[in-house]
């Protein structure tokens, strides 16, 4: 791991910079600290999340203290429309056409029936495969919007971070292996990829995010969402919504956002001005 890697929490990145500012090594870092050596690497890898007494004690032992200063929002929507005029001028009369995302995330939530997946995903069947195998799991990314009823093209697939438990990635796993999963690949065969080994708990949790393709369509599992903890991160402020008799686990969403704008995708870009114009709607009521 290098000094300017990515940093997977922001507890991480903070405990890397505290200790580059003063010098200092993991280990120099625990014994100041009082901790051990394998804690801070937990901390700085992301594997454990420390509490924020024991993030500022942690930065003291380096020297520097955290100030925490509350501001009024900004979307940072000036910081995307400056992007946009970085793009060729097709691309930007494509985006123009679709603008039409704006207005409608003005009106009010149209019929649950418009804003569901398209007919590629058969939600029920992944539903009920994970209900089966009693996976703990939140649904994240565009369908998540949708099931908030946020008014945004219909996504194609379905994406969901699980608990990293090992006894839950082995339900998981469980319940893939029932839906027939294979790798989606770019470029690849439409019918996905089978997977050497088969689908596991090992497996799943030495991945980031995989793309599968199932016999119910497409479905994505992250362990680690971008611009997020992961699921213990994003349970704290899940809501549930019942879709096709289903009590779905959902991230909020404001997290969806979040993660979206950490992704920075073009498609998460050009969804996030509905997305945070419902989210501003649901703070007015």
């Amino acid at each position: 791991m290098g000094k300017f890697d990515p940093a997977p929490t922001l507890a991480a990145g903070l405990l890397r910079l505290a200790r580059d500012k003063a010098g200092m090594t993991q280990a120099d870092l625990a014994a100041e600290a009082g901790v051990s050596q394998q804690a801070i690497s937990a901390y700085e890898t992301g594997r454990k999340e420390p509490t924020l007494p024991t993030l500022q004690r942690l930065l003291a032992a380096a020297g520097l203290e955290m100030r925490i200063r509350l501001e009024p929002l900004d979307y940072h929507d000036s910081t995307l429309e400056a992007f946009m005029q970085t793009l060729p001028p097709a691309q930007r009369a494509e985006l123009a056409e679709r603008s039409r995302i704006r207005v409608e995330a003005e009106r009010p939530p149209q019929d649950s029936r418009t804003l569901m997946p398209t007919d590629d995903v058969h939600v029920p069947a992944i539903l009920a495969a994970l209900e089966q195998h009693s996976v703990e799991y939140i649904v994240i990314g565009g369908f998540a919007a949708e099931l908030h009823r946020v008014a945004i093209p219909p996504t194609r697939d379905i994406d969901i971070t699980p608990a990293p438990t090992v006894d839950n990635l082995e339900r998981l796993a469980g319940a893939l292996r029932d839906l027939n999963a294979r790798f989606r690949v770019l470029d690849g065969p439409p019918e996905g990829v089978e997977i050497p080994g088969g689908i596991t708990a090992a497996w799943l949790g030495d991945m980031v995010t995989v793309t599968l393709w199932t016999d119910a369509g497409a479905l994505n599992v992250a362990l680690r969402p971008d611009g997020t903890a992961g699921y213990d991160d994003l349970r704290e402020s899940l809501t549930f919504v019942n879709h096709e008799g289903y009590q779905v686990p959902v991230a909020n969403l404001a997290d969806v956002i979040r993660s979206k704008e950490a992704a920075g995708r073009e498609k998460d870009l050009l969804v996030l001005p509905a997305l945070r114009a419902h989210l501003r709607r649901q703070a007015g009521k």
